[in-house]
């Protein structure tokens, strides 16, 4: 595996376990179990499985194409809305007793917004061959 190839194997690694849970147990996903919302749960554990068929496609190839850069850069700005709100979460539970939590979490997700905006563009620039 060449190193350009880590971030589809991060990205493989880290949604196969999200599909599998999302696929296989759809209520432990949400706060209340609601049967209405499993139908759409799962069909975004496939959602996932499919960026991961499209990451394995790209996990072997033995130097980068502009395609292939393009499309980490698209995989690595998808991750900004669970990153967003598993730190919208998690915040709000460790500083949820704090005078300056507002202003605390409005910052959370800037951070993150540049720190994936940076990723994407990181892997967005075309590789000449």
């Amino acid at each position: 595996m060449m190193p350009f190839s880590i971030p589809f194997f991060l990205h493989i690694i880290g949604e196969f376990g999200a599909a599998t849970g999302f696929f296989l147990r759809p209520s432990q996903t949400l706060n209340r179990p609601q049967p209405d919302a499993h139908a759409v749960i799962r069909q975004y554990a496939l959602l996932l499985t499919s960026t991961n068929l499209i990451a394995a496609i790209f996990l072997f190839q033995s130097q980068p194409t502009p395609v292939s850069t393009k499309v980490a850069g698209a995989l690595a700005l998808y991750h900004l809305g669970p990153l967003t709100r598993a730190g919208l979460k998690g915040y709000a539970t460790l500083f949820a007793n704090t005078a300056n939590a507002r202003a605390f979490l409005l910052s959370v997700p800037m951070g993150y917004i540049t720190a994936s905006g940076l990723a994407a563009k990181a892997c967005l620039i075309s590789v000449d061959v």
